[in-house]
């Protein structure tokens, strides 16, 4: 009778959980689930997880092999060694064994999904379950009481009980000491939280109107989760965590509901800053626990144009008509410098930089610039690779003239493809969000990573115009987690403006899946999170409109929408532009 009330209390439970999650396996659905499901092999794979739930330290604040680690080494060798002996002499109660076992497997199964942990101890709690059969496997099985046939022959149970009372009392005390740094690390963050939002009221009360621009809300701290998205932080500010709802007062560019934090839609932040009603941009500085302001310096340099286009010891290559810089390569200028740990060669010929061998950290650092970031957006070169492992990185480090003060440097990546012919490459470094903090860029340096050899040429700074159109919306804005809002019947007006992409001739719109974000896959995660695409003509000149139908979005959720120019062949051609995302309710 009480086994059939488990089954039943299971039953319901199961109908609760498909009409609350729509699924009956993993927890997590739509782009979450998709990004968790094409890395849930690497990370089952990973050896690190095992040793982290018996080893866990948190790398932010134990860096190094410590004492603490040969401490637990030589506890779990006392503990197995007590467990094989038993073993060894047909003493180990193998039915409990087997029953921990599958306790512990029934707990890791509702988590194949999540399988994991980070350098920081990041997806810890999903263990929780599971540590409870783990820690009673030690003590469950050695201090059972022996048999009566067992009693009767001379056996070492007192000495291996000694050495487990010993491995437990050391086990015990380095647990305690490393779990309780990494617990003062939660303590810390909510201290700096509490702080975050008073320094955001205290902004809000000394800029008693506009919009207020906030930079790097911290979104964790060792490993301790923070404020991990945009929306999460405008609850903050509003009741009941406030006596007046501020969140409409700040505009902030942290993922919708998860994603990447270094990265920003820089068409909306210029959108914002171009707007009358902008009060101003601030930065979060957890060293000194308060919302900093850019400096003045920097401000002018990023809003307004730069008094030097071009660096005065390169090549004169601005133009005017484009837009672009050139970056000229100039073997007798100080301005081009290797960038190198002593590994690889280099050769200049013409417009032509080679590098032979490089390993990690060599590459090629262009000083004395003064670039103007919201003039320009992408870096653009050409470039033959050979040597090329899988899944290599471009790294391009943009510093800027107030980067020790905000922060650090602005660090871009993009793919790099072995070729024997020139291929074309495109970083869009206003893509992050320290593009635009470090006012003028001063210097740029581009490490292609290790590789057999590399050759660029062609070197160039462009406005977006150039490569990626421009994907506005009409009538209606985004509010400050940078959303736009949809309900019942409503259409979106759109506005697309193809810049001066040669040889563009009309666009093609991509509306994401419900709750797909572009920015979490890659073309190399074989997920495809493109729901709809539209072909746009452009009429009369290089602006199209495009309404899109509420039929479009059928389900509640957040829906992305970005778009890219196509030739008159309808072939894609350039970048895509920023994203536009919309939050439909129904």
């Amino acid at each position: 009778m009480f086994s059939a009330l488990l089954w039943g209390c299971l039953a319901v439970y199961i109908v609760i959980r498909l009409c609350c999650l729509g699924t009956l396996g993993g927890g997590y659905v739509a782009g979450f689930g998709a990004s968790q499901l094409s890395l849930m092999v690497q990370r089952w794979l990973d050896i690190d997880t095992i040793k982290r739930l018996f080893y866990p330290f948190n790398v932010a604040l134990f860096p190094g092999p410590s004492v603490y680690g040969q401490l637990l080494s030589a506890s779990y060798v006392t503990i197995c060694g007590a467990l094989s002996w038993k073993l060894f002499t047909r003493r180990l109660n193998i039915p409990m064994a087997l029953f921990l076992l599958g306790w512990m497997a029934t707990a890791i199964a509702p988590i194949f999904q999540l399988w994991g942990i980070g350098l920081n101890l990041e997806g810890a709690r999903f263990y929780f379950f599971m540590s409870v059969p783990l820690m009673m496997m030690a003590p469950l099985l050695l201090l059972e009481p022996p048999t009566i046939a067992a009693q009767n022959r001379q056996n070492p149970d007192a000495l291996i009980l000694k050495l487990f009372a010993c491995a437990s009392a050391v086990l015990l005390l380095v647990m305690v000491k490393i779990t309780a740094a990494t617990d003062m690390e939660w303590v810390r963050s909510g201290r700096e939280l509490k702080q975050v939002l008073q320094q955001a009221q205290a902004l809000a009360q000394s800029h008693p109107s506009g919009r207020i621009v906030l930079f790097a809300i911290p979104k964790d701290r060792s490993g301790a989760h923070q404020i991990l998205n945009g929306i999460t932080f405008l609850k903050a500010l509003k009741n009941p965590f406030m006596q007046k709802n501020l969140d409409d007062r700040f505009v902030v560019f942290d993922p919708i509901m998860f994603g990447p934090d270094q990265l920003i839609n820089a068409e909306r932040l210029k959108r914002v800053e171009a707007g009358r009603d902008f009060a101003g941009s601030f930065i979060w500085s957890s060293k000194e626990l308060k919302f900093a302001p850019l400096t003045p310096g920097a401000q002018a340099s990023r809003l307004q144009p730069s008094r030097r286009p071009h660096s005065p010891t390169l090549e004169p290559g601005f133009s005017a008509d484009t837009g672009a810089l050139d970056l000229t390569v100039n073997p007798v200028s100080q301005s081009w410098l290797p960038h190198t740990s002593g590994h690889a060669q280099y050769n200049i010929q013409g417009n032509e930089i080679e590098l032979i061998r490089p390993a990690s950290g060599d590459g090629v650092q262009i000083q004395s610039l003064s670039i103007n970031p919201n003039q320009f957006d992408f870096l653009t070169f050409q470039y033959k690779a050979d040597g090329v492992p899988p899944n290599a990185m471009w790294r391009v480090t943009a510093e800027g003239e107030t980067s020790s003060e905000t922060g650090g440097p602005c660090l871009a990546t993009g793919a790099i493809k072995p070729s024997a012919v020139y291929r074309n490459a495109s970083i869009r470094l206003s893509r992050y969000w320290r593009w635009f903090t470090n006012g003028a860029i001063t210097s740029l340096t581009i490490e292609p990573g290790p590789c057999a050899k590399v050759t660029l040429r062609n070197l160039q700074v462009i406005p977006a115009q150039m490569c990626a159109p421009k994907l506005s919306p009409k009538s209606v804005t985004e509010n400050g987690a940078g959303f736009i809002e949809l309900r019942g019947a409503d259409n979106l007006a759109l506005l697309l403006d193809r810049g001066k992409i040669p040889g563009a001739t009309g666009f093609q719109v991509e509306v994401g899946k419900p709750n797909f974000f572009f920015e979490n896959f890659d073309e190399n995660s074989n997920v495809d999170v493109v729901k709809e695409r539209i072909l746009v003509a452009s009429t009369g000149g290089a602006t199209a409109s495009l309404t899109i139908p509420p039929e479009t979005f059928p389900t509640a959720g957040f829906c992305q929408i970005r778009a890219r120019c196509v030739t008159r062949s309808g072939e894609p051609i350039g970048e895509f532009s920023d994203t536009l995302t919309v939050k439909v309710i129904r």
